[in-house]
């Protein structure tokens, strides 16, 4: 029907090429970004790890400078890496949608779906490889930095899953959908946000922020205030993990399909390029 046509729009030869398009644009952007994490990890690492041996008093100084560093250093890193992964994925949109870009972008022989579709996937691969290498990055840290061994870890995760019911095979995969649910979500309500922005004429990301943090923290008090009376009603329910997951996953993966509806709408009826 007419909404699954916005969702996964056809012209499959000429999504395919869009898609391609936009893997070659956005390399440039995220791969030396990822190889700056993987040159840095190690050393970081390898700070901690020395500032955290033994030491006399003519070394202690030295050493604890040394371990602090590797321990800011490494926090900025990570957090850099989450961070401006989404401002990247932000920029992009917006350059490329919005701005005198845009003029270039929709030139081009693709339907407006084909488009949001396109810049949507390359996206959200994007994210989980920022996500994939932030918790190969962590890995790396604990071995080298920490007595801990591989071993150690995969038990105390193991030990983890169990405490909090979550050692089922179907509730991980539960999870695994969540998460990646989640991360498209956060996407699809950026791109909202910054089509919002672009309704006016001056101070569209003043705008754009605006609306991300509106949405978002308006959706925090819903939720909230929607679960109440569901615990109230329905306590039982709560005490299931597959449960609970199961409506997180839908719960978000409707607000996904609205927002990418909505951005698709906006886009297609009141793009205000500029």
């Amino acid at each position: 029907g007419q909404v699954g046509r916005y969702i996964i729009p056809g012209g499959v030869p000429m999504l395919k090429k869009l898609i391609k398009h936009e893997f070659k644009d956005t390399m440039r952007l995220f791969i030396p970004m990822f190889g700056f994490i993987v040159v840095l990890t190690p050393i970081f690492s390898l700070m901690m790890s020395l500032g955290s041996q033994p030491y006399n008093e003519n070394t202690a100084d030295a050493l604890s400078l040394v371990f602090g560093s590797g321990i800011i250093g490494y926090c900025l890193l990570l957090f850099g890496l989450l961070i401006v992964t989404q401002v990247l994925i932000a920029i992009r949109f917006y350059k490329t949608m919005t701005s005198q870009e845009a003029y270039l972008t929709f030139t081009l022989p693709a339907k407006t779906g084909h488009l949001l579709f396109a810049k949507w996937l390359v996206s959200f691969v994007w994210y989980i490889l920022a996500c994939g290498i932030a918790l190969i990055s962590m890995l790396i840290v604990v071995l080298i930095a920490t007595p801990i061994t591989l071993s150690e870890i995969i038990h105390g995760i193991g030990f983890v899953l169990q405490t909090i019911n979550l050692s089922n095979f179907s509730a991980l995969i539960l999870l695994g959908i969540f998460m990646l649910i989640s991360l498209s979500f956060s996407i699809l309500m950026m791109y909202l946000s910054i089509m919002i922005g672009q309704l006016v004429q001056t101070h569209r990301i003043a705008l754009s922020i605006g609306a991300y943090l509106g949405l978002s923290q308006g959706l925090q008090i819903v939720i909230s205030l929607l679960a109440i009376p569901f615990v109230l009603i329905f306590p039982d329910v709560i005490d299931s993990v597959h449960v609970v997951l199961l409506l997180f996953c839908l719960l978000y993966g409707a607000l996904g399909v609205i927002f990418y509806l909505l951005t698709y709408l906006i886009t297609a009826k009141k793009l205000n390029i500029k």
